[in-house]
């Protein structure tokens, strides 16, 4: 993937500068050994934007110019690496050519290019020529992932870009209807790790590039379930019209786009089922189809390629690349897709609107056009699941489950029958499915009541053998305003899940809109992922050990008060409470997540033990870095007022808490009521890691003493 931005043609030195703000790790060192040649001015930032202290670096492993390409040096002060270009600046070819072939693999998979001002010709996302470009590997905290970066331009676009790709990036980039930066909309720059955990994206002005956690990346969340669970038993994270990323977003078609992020992206951040919906047209220009086939786009109502350009829509063959990359990645996965034909007459009320939709369109054209698509893609034809029985995961691990609404595409997949646009769906033949999806709704507190009560009568409802797969949509129309209303739905329905969280067992799966880049969006995925039992990946062993003290200590009081011209001076006695306690989780790395992999600056964690609790995100803490490549640690006092540290590493998240204070000001870390001679009890302990969640019950035993001034007591605890 690439990103660019705009340069001055006339400028004179040419820079490269890597700023780290507020970032989580350590250092920051980028490094880049580039030989180019005339200098020229320009700045390019990379800025982190995660919170705490980042550690960074750039390794270039080659580097080509069109021009002379003299020297590169490297300058740090403080958090901002700068790297100074002694380049020439000759557009050529060649260079925009290596830099594609270090942006894709072999066989156009994965990879990607962004640029502020990339759509300018027209038809291309990558550059037509470049001055110079560097390739090589970027460190980010622990991990590391190969990019490549240029300067040059695109087509008649007369300007200099700074752009950035990569084969470890994806994403993709429209700027429909911008010509300049200034026009009103906002181009949909995005790029994202292959695994899930940081995005790059176009910074605030020209040369400046952001580079952000994710907060709870969950590629491989399947690992931990069950092969003998059908998949409709899952509580799985959905998207509502998953490709409408494609199209950027502007005032222009805002009624339409309901994602911003890829693909690659959402499925990164958990989510399994995507709603795919598509028309047949002539195509006019894809990264995947040749000019003048036909083939199938993504489409969604109105928007269904009449508002758009050719060039920023996706069609299934690019769907099909990105899953095809993310199961090759994680193959102990599975991805459903729910396919509708947007063109379909049993909506007919839409049908005025889709002016790209071809006559005489039937299912035999579109079930040939999708088996063609199935044929072409990396997985192959054994990589799809297109009968129509209930699958259990082990029969679809690293494969693609379809669903077939209405028959739209023949009679292959797994049918959904009567689905026309009602509020309520109940479909029996011969997989079950209860489906909620009241989309003609313009309020966010009527939606999202309607969405939670869907979900309050599933928990309710005895399951079936095999379950009905219930889908339920957070989606609505407003009028067309998708992004107000969604905002406002996951909103609101992340509070009423998470003030019921204790009585919902179950999920199903929820299909959300702008899943990532609403906050909201995390906290709903965190709660599904967590009722998977199997997903849970169990620590294989807790250990815990905690002490208390309390002392009647003699301390000095000044009072304000003067008598005979001296201030008074009291002496009291002042009980002061004590409390340590050390938590450390073992994750077994062959059942369990490797726990340094899945933690972000921003990663929310949450603790409760006994009647203590904590919730904090990591990158909160100014000072939270990682030590080594290998883990990392944060530190911060809690709203408690405890003294909390969190240190982590690839096996293990330890957990130590600390607090000394006067008795009326005192936090009990743990509930206990001392007496002399031995204690013993129960405790519970429930560690939220993103969507991480372990509970158990811990066995404590110890020894207490008291006295009129004094009480100690210590304990060691193990799993019930």
């Amino acid at each position: 993937m690439l990103i660019s931005d705009k340069s001055s043609v006339g400028s004179r030195n040419q820079n490269v500068s890597l700023r780290c703000i507020e970032a989580f790790s350590g250092l920051a060192v980028f490094v880049v050994y580039l030989l180019i040649g005339v200098s020229y001015a320009d700045d390019v930032y990379f800025d982190w934007v995660g919170g705490g202290v980042p550690r960074l670096a750039y390794v270039s492993q080659g580097q080509d110019s069109g021009d002379t390409l003299n020297s590169v040096i490297p300058t740090t002060k403080g958090n901002e690496i700068t790297v100074t270009f002694d380049a020439g600046r000759s557009g050529s070819d060649a260079v925009a050519n290596t830099f594609k072939n270090h942006i894709y693999s072999g066989d156009g998979v994965n990879g990607g290019a962004i640029s502020r001002y990339m759509f300018q010709d027209g038809m291309d996302y990558r550059p037509a020529k470049l001055n110079f470009m560097s390739w090589g590997v970027i460190f980010i905290n622990n991990d590391e992932y190969n990019i490549a970066f240029g300067q040059g331009h695109s087509g008649s676009q007369s300007t200099n870009n700074w752009w950035l790709g990569g084969v470890d990036l994806t994403g993709f980039v429209t700027a429909p209807y911008c010509n300049t930066v200034n026009d009103g909309c906002t181009t949909n720059g995005v790029l994202i790790t292959s695994d899930g955990k940081y995005m790059f994206s176009l910074g605030g002005d020209d040369h400046h590039f952001n580079i952000q956690p994710l907060p709870s990346p969950a590629p491989n969340w399947m690992k931990f379930v069950d092969d003998e669970q059908y998949i409709s038993s899952l509580s799985m994270p959905g998207t509502h019209d998953s490709g409408t990323y494609a199209w950027g977003y502007n005032i222009l078609i805002e009624d339409y786009v309901t994602q911003a992020r890829s693909i690659l992206s959402q499925l990164n951040a958990g989510v399994r089922l995507l709603d795919i919906r598509l028309c047949d047209y002539e195509n006019g220009g894809s990264s995947t189809v040749p000019f003048g086939v036909q083939t199938l786009y993504i489409c969604h109502g109105a928007g269904a390629g009449g508002l758009t350009n050719d060039h920023s829509q996706i069609t299934i063959d690019d769907v099909f690349k990105q899953i095809g990359d993310f199961l090759n990645m994680n193959p102990t996965e599975t991805v459903a897709v729910l396919l509708k034909d947007e063109c379909s007459p049993l909506i007919p009320e839409l049908l005025p609107y889709l002016s790209v939709c071809p006559p005489n369109i039937d299912s035999t054209t579109l079930s040939t056009r999708l088996q063609t698509a199935i044929n072409n893609s990396s997985l192959g034809v054994s990589g799809f699941w297109t009968q129509n029985t209930l699958p259990k995961l082990g029969e679809v691990r690293g494969k693609v489950v379809v669903i077939n609404r209405n028959q739209d595409f023949g009679s292959g997949g797994i049918l959904i029958n009567g689905w026309d646009g009602s509020a309520i769906i109940n479909s029996a033949a011969p997989v079950q499915f209860s489906i909620q999806d009241y989309y003609n709704v313009t309020d966010a507190n009527q939606k999202s009541t309607l969405a939670f009560n869907f979900l309050a009568n599933m928990n309710n409802s005895p399951q079936t053998d095999p379950p009905t797969w219930y889908i339920n949509y957070l989606s609505a129309a407003n009028g067309g305003k998708v992004k107000p209303i969604a905002q406002g739905i996951n909103n609101e329905f992340a509070s009423l899940i998470g003030e019921s969280s204790a009585s919902l067992v179950r999920f199903g799966t929820t299909m959300m809109d702008f899943i990532g880049d609403d906050p909201n969006t995390i906290s709903i995925t965190n709660a599904i992922l967590s009722k998977d039992s199997g997903s849970l990946g169990v620590t294989s062993n807790v250990s815990f050990s905690a002490s208390h003290s309390a002392n009647a200590n003699v301390a000095m009081d000044t009072h304000n008060s003067m008598v005979g011209g001296a201030r008074q001076l009291a002496r009291a006695n002042v009980m002061r409470d004590t409390y340590s306690a050390r938590i450390r989780l073992n994750f077994n790395p062959k059942k369990s997540i490797k726990i340094a992999n899945h933690i972000t600056a921003a990663t929310r964690i949450k603790l409760s033990l006994g009647n203590h609790s904590f919730d904090r995100v990591l990158g909160d803490d100014p000072k939270s870095r990682f030590s080594s490549l290998k883990g990392g640690y944060a530190s911060f006092i809690d709203q408690n007022g405890v003294k909390t540290r969190l240190k982590w590493n690839k096996r293990s998240l330890t957990i130590s808490l600390k607090t000394s204070r006067p008795r009326t000001d005192g936090v009990n870390l743990v509930s206990l009521e001392p007496t002399n001679g031995v204690i013993h009890g129960n405790m519970d302990l429930t560690s939220n890691i993103g969507w991480h969640l372990t509970k158990h019950l811990l066995k404590y035993a110890g020894k207490s003493s008291t006295g009129d001034a004094l009480t100690r007591w210590r304990i060691h605890a193990s799993l019930k």
